[in-house]
């Protein structure tokens, strides 16, 4: 049993308490036998081993203990794995309260290949607690060289000089991470495209509201059927999402246009996203904390995991999180899939429909309709 708290109430009373029940046990049994027999719950001994820590006039009592605990969600019948290929011991508990099998999140993590592109604050978060999760394959994309004022952003005072992505690449790789750094920006990368095919999961990050890149993943990850994310950091506020599942969910082109058309003053709102996506990522200082960016990057991770573990759907699927760690303040902003989008709608090569060429069907209270019976 993982994730268990055993509290003592009274002599022949205890409370167990797990992350999702509680459930209160008393009795004789429970004073004499369930000492000895808790420790052996876990997974590594079948009814017949229990059954020779117990006495036999309590096996009835162990039996109906056993179902007890089970309906309760505090054990699962099946002996555990012998090993298991996550490293930490406390995440090994963690995955063990959340899934049924902790060896079926391993082998997701492992075999799981994701893009980082943007290495700031964000970027290098995120891909640190990738890799210390067990991601198996990570593609590290970014332009920039490490500057003094990355220190304390992800980067060390050793790593200062050298290529961002190749650098943090280094550092991450090892036995079971496999880690690839690219000294260049999306939108100069050749095989982009292939890039992204051979991905489970893209992430872009920025520590500014720079969009560079974005148009060219989006169209690139709707073909591959890749899903994407896009993180943004300003100062003190950060956009996380939309999450894009090709075919499924809204695109990155469907929340740009929806916000264009939404905008009190279109025309200034579509020259600002002019704007982000021709500014390449900073080298100049930018007003930020390396707590507030690494905190961004900690929640985009901790999302990416689950989703990659296979115990939930990221929460920004389908909707932008406007997050204000400052305030501990978070806001959603559903995205709905665009029914022309340009980019990622099914219809999109069909011209345009004028809304006087719908001709409406004749309703049963049409006097044509009525003549005619």
């Amino acid at each position: 049993m993982a994730g268990l708290d055993i509290v003592p109430l009274t002599e022949d009373r205890i409370m167990l308490r797990s992350f999702s029940s509680t459930i209160v046990l008393s009795g004789q049994f429970v004073a004499r036998s369930l000492p000895l027999l808790l420790p052996c719950l876990d997974g590594n001994h079948d009814l017949d081993d229990l059954k020779a820590f117990v006495d036999p006039d309590y096996h009835p009592e162990l039996d109906a203990l056993l179902r007890q605990l089970e309906e309760k969600g505090f054990l699962t019948t099946g002996r555990r794995e012998a090993t298991s290929p996550i490293r930490n011991g406390r995440e090994q508990a963690y995955w063990a309260v959340q899934t049924a099998s902790t060896a079926d999140v391993a082998r997701r993590l492992a075999k799981a290949s994701v893009i980082v592109a943007g290495l700031g604050g964000v970027g290098a978060t995120v891909a640190t607690a990738l890799a210390a999760a067990g991601v198996g394959q990570l593609t590290l994309v970014d332009p920039c060289i490490v500057a003094e004022m990355d220190v304390g952003f992800g980067f060390g005072t050793n790593e200062v000089g050298e290529a961002r992505a190749v650098a943090l690449a280094a550092r991450l790789g090892d036995s079971a991470v496999r880690a690839e750094g690219l000294n260049i920006g999306i939108d100069a990368v050749s095989d982009w495209s292939a890039l992204v095919a051979g991905a489970g999961h893209v992430v872009l990050c920025s520590d500014t509201m720079a969009l560079a890149g974005h148009d060219r993943t989006n169209a690139a990850c709707l073909a591959a059927r890749t899903p994407w994310l896009s993180v943004r950091a300003d100062r003190g506020s950060a956009l996380i999402g939309p999450y894009v599942i090709p075919g499924e969910s809204a695109c990155f082109t469907c929340f740009e246009l929806r916000n264009r058309i939404n905008s009190d003053h279109p025309a200034d709102h579509e020259a600002m996203t002019a704007h982000w996506k021709s500014i390449a990522p900073t080298a100049e200082p930018w007003p930020a904390l390396g707590a507030f960016t690494a905190a961004v990057g900690q929640m985009v991770a901790l999302d990416l995991i689950h989703v990659i573990g296979g115990a939930r759907l990221s929460a920004a699927l389908g909707r932008v999180i406007h997050l204000s760690p400052a305030v501990f303040n978070a806001r959603h902003h559903e995205v709905l899939k665009l029914p022309r989008c340009p980019a990622c709608s099914r219809l999109r090569e069909r011209p345009m429909t004028r809304i006087w060429d719908i001709v409406a069907s004749p309703s049963v209270d049409s006097p044509a309709l009525a003549a005619s019976e």
